[in-house]
């Protein structure tokens, strides 16, 4: 196993195909600008583990359900406290 692994690796090494490939991502890596880096190796982060990636969507998920009980709370709520005081309002000049 390790005679193998090391001549794949000496093989890929030979192989022009392989280092033209490697030229090319890395000239394609040089015309990124900072932001784009940084992106990318955030994604490439992310994307290494499984643990990483169900972090990300856990987050996700609870960041989706914060944002789905605030609109909940922004449009239930205060309607039916502006409902509740125009109702006590009516109530309120119609006895007094």
């Amino acid at each position: 196993e390790g005679v193998e692994g090391v001549r794949a690796v000496y093989e890929e090494g030979l192989n022009p195909f392989a280092a033209f490939a490697r030229k090319e991502r890395m000239a394609r890596y040089q015309e990124l600008n900072g932001a784009e880096k940084l992106m990318l190796s955030m994604a490439n982060l992310v994307l290494a583990s499984k643990r990483a990636r169900m972090a990300l969507a856990v987050y996700v998920l609870c960041l989706h359900m914060l944002t789905m009980a605030a609109l909940y709370s922004f449009s239930h709520v205060r309607t039916c406290d502006r409902t509740r005081a125009a109702s006590l309002a009516l109530a309120q000049a119609a006895l007094g």
